[in-house]
């Protein structure tokens, strides 16, 4: 298989486990990325019409079927049965993921995470992402600013108040229906994420990071549209805007509050191919200078992998790679993140959890035997993972990788 049928196959960013309540514990200052220029840029193209008025933060709540808490209009409609059946479905879809996921992962994340969450550490970088917010904040609950990339758009938000009843049911069966991955095995299925966001009409990642944001108990302040330039620098636009094709790296900036706290965080979502050579019409890191620039300032960050495809073992995917081990301090990932034969053992520590097990059989060629064997040789000291994770969520044992930058 050629690399390009390859990437056809695998590429595009997959989504973890989905998790839902997550306590915020950030004790810094609040601060938007002080690498970059959020300059304010006027455009009269349109990228979709959503009322100035229309809360949305009430607009993520009715997405995700919790009540809204303010918007008139939005309130109105959370009386009718259609979201009222929308509401019982996605309760019934998290209460379940809840209940039988989370609670774990949760206690396992503050004794075996407990360094990298008590470090200064403000920024979060998740490669790969699809629209994955869940496991970035759950994983890292104590930071500001969480940066996700993946190949999909951030797409469109569509205002519900200024849709027919019969347009609002569709919309409210499409969300549901993006999530069935989540709901019934915890990630999001790497080469369906393309097809299956199209089927479902939620065009693009935004609709679900605000369902996301709200089932973890945020309130979304403001969504701006942004891009990188040729030199890394940040650039605002409002989210009707349409931005401009000359910049390769775009997506939103979501600022939240956690219901914990009272300063703002900031979630940035960028549509980029991480790559080294051009996909799809979209440039690889080897021309798109700038994003390479951006993501080397917004370091130091911890750093996360998880249902990744394999990508990072590969060499095309090298710029990126070489970001994460550059430029983190803390990185989590099971075996489809970054291959064990590219960490330095001179400047990494690790921690082991569970039981190598060999790649599904999509998958069956990224057999890591020194991971497996390095895994053996400190046995003693290798953990249980006490939860099913990643493309391993059925049968098949499960293993995690917690690196630490060595400090000389």
């Amino acid at each position: 298989m050629n690399f390009r049928n390859f990437l056809f196959v695998l590429i595009v960013t997959s989504c973890s486990g989905i998790f839902i309540s997550c306590k915020g514990e950030v004790k810094q200052s609040p601060a938007k990325l002080t690498n970059t220029d959020t300059t304010k840029t006027d455009t009269t193209k349109k990228e979709v019409e959503v009322d100035p008025g229309t809360s949305l933060n009430d607009l993520a709540r009715f997405f995700a079927g919790l009540e809204p808490k303010s918007d008139k209009k939005l309130m109105a409609l959370s009386k009718d049965s259609v979201w009222i059946k929308h509401s019982l479905l996605m309760n019934k879809g998290f209460g379940n993921i809840e209940k039988n996921r989370f609670s774990v992962i949760r206690k396992w994340r503050d004794v075996e995470l407990k360094e990298a969450n008590s470090q200064n550490i403000k920024n979060m970088f998740y490669p790969l992402s699809g629209p994955d917010f869940l496991n970035a904040f759950i994983l890292f609950p104590n930071h500001i600013n969480y940066m996700m990339v993946a190949l999909e758009p951030s797409g469109k938000v569509k205002d519900v108040t200024k849709l027919k009843n019969d347009d609002i049911k569709k919309y409210l069966g499409n969300i549901s229906g993006s999530l069935i991955d989540i709901f019934n095995r915890s990630y999001f299925i790497t080469k369906r994420m393309s097809g299956d966001f199209s089927k479902w009409k939620i065009e693009g990642n935004l609709p679900t990071m605000m369902v996301f944001l709200a089932r973890t108990d945020n309130t979304i302040k403001d969504i701006k549209r942004v891009a990188i330039d040729s030199t890394g620098k940040l650039l605002e636009f409002d989210l009707n805007a349409v931005v401009p094709k000359m910049y390769i790296s775009k997506g939103v900036r979501i600022n939240f509050v956690h219901a914990n706290d009272t300063f703002e965080r900031h979630l940035y979502y960028f549509s980029t191919n991480l790559g080294d050579m051009e996909f799809d019409n979209m440039k690889g890191l080897d021309t798109n200078k700038g994003f390479v620039t951006f993501v080397k300032n917004y370091g130091p960050f911890n750093s996360f992998c998880k249902a990744a495809s394999y990508l990072f073992h590969y060499g095309t995917f090298s710029i990126a790679r070489n970001l994460v081990l550059d430029n983190s301090k803390h990185h989590v990932q099971d075996d489809s993140g970054i291959g064990y034969k590219f960490f330095d053992k001179t400047k990494w520590s690790f921690k082991y959890y569970g039981k190598y097990s060999r790649p599904i059989e999509e998958f069956r060629k990224i057999y890591e035997k020194d991971l497996e064997q390095a895994m053996k040789i400190d046995s003693a000291n290798v953990k249980p993972l006490p939860f099913k994770y990643g493309y391993h969520w059925g049968k098949g044992t499960v293993s995690m990788m917690y690196a630490k930058k060595i400090v000389k």
